[in-house]
C-alpha cells in the first residue's frame, strides 16, 4: 500500500471526527436549553398552584371566621379589602391553567377548575376547601412528577444523540485497536 494515502486517510478521518464533535455539541446544548426552559415551566407551574391553592384556603378561612364572629356585613367588608389577593388568587389559577397541556394534565385542570368555580360562585367553607386543595396537590403530584422524570432523563433527542455517541467512540477505538493489532502482527 503506497504511503502518501495515509495522511490522505487520517485528514479526512480528522475532518469527520471534527464534523461529528461539532454536531454533538450544537445537538446537547440546544437540548441543555430545552430542559432548562422545561425545568422553569415546571418551576413556574408549581408555584401557580400553590399560590392559587394557598390563597383560596387563606381567603376562605378569613372570609368564614369574620362570618362567624362579626356576621355577614365584616365578611363583605374583609372581601372588598381582599380584592388584591382574589385578584392574585384568579392569575395564579388562570397561569397555571394556561400553561398545562390540556391532554396530559387533564386530571390537574379539572381539580383547580373545581376550586374556581366554588370561588367564583361566593367565598366557599373551609371544610369545602380543604379536600379539594389536598386533591390538587395530589394529582399535581403525580402529573409533574412525569414531566420532573423527563427534566432528569433529557429529551429524546439528547438521549439519543448520547448513545449513539457511545456507539460511535466505541467503533473507532475497536477499529484503532484492530489496526494496531494488525499493524503489530504484520511486522
Amino acid at each position: 500500500m503506497d504511503a502518501t494515502i495515509f495522511p490522505a486517510i487520517a485528514t479526512v478521518t480528522a475532518a469527520f471526527i471534527a464534523g461529528f464533535v461539532a454536531f454533538l455539541s450544537s445537538v446537547l446544548s440546544k437540548e441543555q436549553k430545552t430542559s432548562e426552559f422545561r425545568y422553569t415551566w415546571l418551576n413556574s407551574v408549581l408555584d401557580d398552584i400553590a399560590k392559587f391553592a394557598g390563597a383560596a384556603e387563606s381567603i376562605s378561612a378569613a372570609a368564614w371566621s369574620h362570618f362567624k364572629s362579626e356576621g355577614k356585613e365584616k365578611v363583605q367588608a374583609f372581601l372588598a379589602d381582599a380584592e388584591p389577593q382574589i385578584r392574585e388568587l384568579l392569575a395564579a389559577y388562570y397561569r397555571a391553567r394556561i400553561r398545562l397541556y390540556p391532554q396530559e394534565h387533564q386530571e390537574v385542570i379539572e381539580a383547580l377548575e373545581r376550586l374556581q368555580v366554588m370561588f367564583v360562585k361566593g367565598v366557599p367553607e373551609p371544610a369545602k376547601v380543604d379536600p379539594l386543595v389536598r386533591e390538587i396537590v395530589r394529582v399535581s403530584h403525580d402529573a409533574l412528577r412525569k414531566e420532573w422524570g423527563r427534566v432528569k432523563r433529557g429529551e429524546a433527542t439528547y438521549r439519543w444523540t448520547k448513545y449513539i455517541s457511545l456507539s460511535v467512540i466505541l467503533i473507532a477505538v475497536s477499529i484503532g485497536v484492530g489496526f494496531a493489532v494488525l499493524r503489530a502482527l504484520g511486522n
